[in-house]
């Protein structure tokens, strides 16, 4: 584990599910967590008005994070997917995919 804080400044989400067939819409919302702690919550993003299959949040201020990390993107509630990051000591900008 690397314990020299980085700064996350986007999550990008290459490929959407698409719920729309099944009528409900996909309205996904992001949880951030540092070493179990919920650090950030996003608001609720409506992809369905643009032809785009996918989602790029970009967090304004950056988050400052440190140690492991939990990307988690949720619909209604429920996990749709999680990422758990640890990342090691790199001096180059560290990509994580979900």
């Amino acid at each position: 584990m690397n314990s020299s804080p980085l700064f996350l400044h986007q999550v990008l989400i290459p490929i959407l599910p698409n719920f729309q067939a099944a009528g409900g819409g996909y309205y996904p919302f992001l949880k951030i967590y540092q070493s179990l702690q919920l650090v950030y919550t996003s608001g609720i993003y409506d992809p369905q008005g643009s032809r785009a299959r996918k989602l790029c949040v970009t967090l304004e201020p950056a988050l400052l994070l440190k140690g492991d990390i939990v990307v988690s993107v949720k619909q209604n509630g429920h996990t749709v997917t999680s990422h758990h990051c640890s990342p090691s000591s790199s001096t180059s900008p560290v990509s994580f995919s979900l």
